[in-house]
């Protein structure tokens, strides 16, 4: 009687997949809930002097913006996608690996390639705005093929002959 009751959300089997590295998944909690202190919150609370994005500067810095329209972060996510081989949509990649007909390793795979470039780019923007320093999308790119790659491999022995295959195509794993 005392909990409240709320209605089940659409996202949870997308963040909480086991293949994703936790801190990642913590991250795209905090995004699918709209959680992050990004500096639109801040200003409309007194904290920040403007709503500016911290990583390009030309427009709000909002969950939206931050993570799905800024010109860096949007670099980042088409590179990611070019090496994974997967059509990146306009709006919300998670939830479009999530619904394709995909083997389950192929889904956690990309999921956790994705999940991992949210965190660079969270961790990016809390560099420039400490640092006031950026990293090129280069770099945040082959970061997140890092860790993506060495999680994976925990995985690996659960292949069918295609996602070998698949996984041997795409540049996440060299």
């Amino acid at each position: 009687m005392l909990r409240v009751k709320y209605h089940p959300v659409d996202w949870h089997s997308i963040v909480w997949n086991k293949m994703a590295i936790p801190k990642h998944k913590f991250i795209c909690w905090l995004i699918a809930r709209e959680a992050l202190q990004v500096k639109s919150k801040l200003f409309g609370l007194g904290i920040a002097p403007d709503d500016d994005c911290l990583l390009y500067g030309s427009a709000a810095e909002t969950h939206l913006h931050l993570f799905q329209q800024c010109p860096y972060s949007r670099t980042i996510l088409l590179e990611m996608a070019r090496l994974c081989h997967v059509a990146l949509p306009s709006t919300d990649i998670l939830r479009l690996i999530w619904l394709q007909k995909w083997s389950k390793y192929r889904r956690g795979v990309l999921l956790c390639a994705f999940m991992a470039c949210f965190y660079f780019i969270w961790l990016q923007r809390n560099r420039a705005r400490v640092e006031h320093s950026l990293v090129k999308p280069a770099e945040v790119v082959r970061s997140a093929r890092n860790v993506t790659k060495m999680r994976i491999c925990t995985f690996q022995n659960q292949l069918d002959m295609l996602d070998r295959q698949w996984l041997k195509s795409i540049e996440v794993c060299k």
